[in-house]
């Protein structure tokens, strides 16, 4: 799941089809299969096409948001909860 403003989405229709630029914020859900070593190198790789911020949505529903790091909440969506 992704979120892009109306003027990233233009930015990413510039760079080709497929675009090159994450949109502002990816979002990944955890499955049974998934570990953390493979949600921070997705995010990783997220953050390095662009992304401000990435939310990994863990087993137990918790928001981790991360931008140069992990932060407390969105700084772009800052309403949004730490838990779904």
């Amino acid at each position: 799941m992704v979120w892009a403003s109306s003027s990233r989405i233009a930015e990413m229709k510039e760079t080709g089809d497929p675009t090159t630029l994450a949109p502002e914020i990816c979002v990944e859900v955890m499955s049974e299969s998934n570990d953390w070593e493979e949600m921070e190198e997705k995010a990783d790789l997220y953050r390095k096409a662009g992304a401000e911020e990435v939310w990994i949505v863990d087993g137990e529903e918790k928001v981790h948001f991360i931008a140069e790091e992990e932060m407390e909440g969105s700084e772009i969506a800052p309403g949004f909860p730490r838990s779904v």
